[in-house]
């Protein structure tokens, strides 16, 4: 399948949709929280524990649901075959994604690194089911790596993105503001972007990773 079959299919735009309504609910239940927890504590292991586990499901979801059409297979495996044999992969991808939610904060200029985090636990979750997916077809080796000029591309792409989510959240929330008088929807609407915006990143990986399956 091309990029643009894989864009279009409605399977994939079903998982983005689910998404989105998620990432809405998250954004909105955060804000909540912020003004109704009165301890610190409790408001520290929501931020740093239960919201950034919480963002990893959605994105699971959305991966999970569009299998196997972002790796441009009509057909695959289950995937619960994938993710039960051997036992505790899920809770291995949940620990890694976690584990860069926790690390690439850290890094210097943290605000910046802060909107890498979505494209690349996407990519690492989708090169580790890649793995799981290419032992299950008895392919001996999958190379994650995609390439120079792929990979070049995605970090055009996911630059490009950073760039524009926030001026089409502003764009978007000023729009809800004037036509139904509620304020404070940038922030909601700039989680809620976050992924459907880094689709074609996700999905043109996915493809360098699905066009080893078919050699």
């Amino acid at each position: 399948m091309s990029l643009l079959d894989v864009i279009l299919h409605p399977c994939l735009w079903l998982a983005a949709v689910l998404y989105f309504l998620t990432s809405i609910s998250l954004a909105w239940s955060h804000a909540r929280l912020e003004q109704c927890l009165r301890s610190r504590v409790l408001l520290w292991y929501w931020e740093h524990i239960g919201l950034p586990l919480l963002r990893i499901l959605a994105l699971l979801l959305f991966i999970f649901l569009s299998y196997p059409l972002i790796y441009g297979q009509t057909s695959a495996p289950a995937l619960m075959d994938l993710l039960a044999q051997p036992s505790g992969r899920p809770q291995s991808l949940i620990n890694i994604l976690f584990l860069l939610a926790l690390l690439l904060p850290l890094l210097p200029g943290s605000e910046r690194w802060q909107a890498l985090i979505l494209p690349v636990q996407g990519i690492v979750a989708l090169g580790l089911l890649g793995k799981w997916l290419a032992l299950r077809l008895d392919i001996a080796a999958l190379h994650v790596w995609p390439g120079w000029p792929t990979a070049f591309l995605l970090l055009v792409l996911i630059m490009l993105s950073m760039r524009l989510l926030p001026v089409i959240a502003e764009g978007l929330g000023n729009q809800i503001d004037h036509v139904l008088h509620i304020h404070g929807n940038n922030e909601f609407l700039a989680q809620a972007l976050a992924l459907l915006i880094q689709i074609p990143v996700l999905v043109i990986y996915g493809l360098s990773l699905g066009g080893q399956l078919n050699q």
